[in-house]
């Protein structure tokens, strides 16, 4: 009946996401209805459009563990797709974490280990972690049992340190 390109950025999440898909839904049904009321709208099966439709299993909680040996990119990616459920997970001097938010660059880190904290970036607020083929700017965090925080707050009150690393699950 209708449809309408949204970009998705690359700091957008399964909620920030979803919310932009229901405005723009919502605008776009409101503006075609009259259309459609009178007839003056043509109905194409999707696979008129040249575009297959595509189908995704439902997210399990299964999911949330983060391989470090992934590219970066794609660590990043889970990270927004299972916020703000399941949410993934990983763990750092002993103590469970939930990824919040992150970004992530193509940067050299072939002398760090998978999940070696690379830097403690304060002023930029971020916590660099090596991963297959990049890195993985840890923005905020989680604990189990506490509340979300910067990754700088988690740095102080954690004693998280160059050098450690974070754990596979």
């Amino acid at each position: 009946v209708a449809q309408e390109k949204v970009e998705i950025l690359d700091d957008d999440n399964t909620e920030t996401l979803t919310w932009k898909l229901i405005k723009k839904g919502t605008e776009l049904l409101i503006s075609i209805i009259p259309d459609y009321l009178n007839g003056k709208v043509k109905i194409l099966p999707q696979t008129a459009t040249k575009i297959e439709p595509s189908y995704a299993d439902k997210v399990s909680s299964s999911e949330k563990g983060i391989n470090w040996s992934e590219k970066a990119k794609s660590i990043h990616d889970k990270v927004r797709a299972l916020y703000p459920w399941p949410v993934a997970e990983t763990k750092v001097n002993n103590t469970g974490i939930k990824l919040i938010k992150t970004s992530w660059c193509g940067c050299d880190v072939s002398r760090y280990a998978n999940g070696e904290v690379v830097d403690i970036m304060k002023k930029e607020g971020v916590i660099a972690v090596a991963a297959g083929d990049g890195v993985v700017l840890v923005e905020k965090v989680q604990p189990f049992g506490k509340r979300e925080m910067t990754s700088i707050e988690f740095v102080n009150g954690y004693k998280i340190n160059k050098g450690m690393r974070f754990e596979n699950v």
